[in-house]
């Protein structure tokens, strides 16, 4: 749901089309997935480069059980459950490197133009003296859920 720019129009649109005991499953990212090494890259664009990440337009994110509430009270359904999903597993510095490469951080990265090698030794050394060396703990904690209308 968070891809959509307006996620409220896509949640109604979504469930207005449903029939009577349809369901509607999505699933969103908790606050803490991808942390700490996603705050520290963007922090080190910003730091050691001067590039931040475009100012997020929509408000909810729907990273807790709250902004999932709230985007659902704008239908009137019939039952609403919020899994919360444990995804954690050792991922290493360049398999987390690569996924940042395929991901919207893509963005970010083109801008550091002939400075992106350095900024990839900087950033993958620091997660190697802050991980056992190799790995780091990859979170991808996450929320499905399902509207019942």
């Amino acid at each position: 749901m968070f891809f959509y720019p307006d996620m409220d129009k896509v949640f109604c649109d979504v469930c207005s089309r449903l029939k009577q005991n349809g369901k509607f499953i999505f699933s969103t990212f908790t606050e803490n997935a991808f942390q700490p090494y996603s705050k520290i890259f963007l922090d080190m664009l910003e730091e050691n480069y001067s590039i931040k990440p475009p100012s997020r337009i929509e408000k909810r994110q729907l990273t807790n059980e709250d902004e999932i509430n709230e985007i659902s009270s704008q239908v009137k359904y019939k039952d609403l459950k919020i899994n919360y999903v444990g995804i954690k597993f050792p991922m290493s510095v360049d398999e987390w490197w690569k996924l940042l490469n395929s991901t919207g951080y893509s963005g970010l990265l083109s801008q550091l133009g002939d400075r992106y090698n350095d900024f990839e030794k900087m950033y993958n050394g620091h997660l190697k003296s802050i991980s056992d060396g190799e790995n780091i703990d990859y979170n991808a904690d996450s929320y499905i859920s399902i509207v019942t209308m």
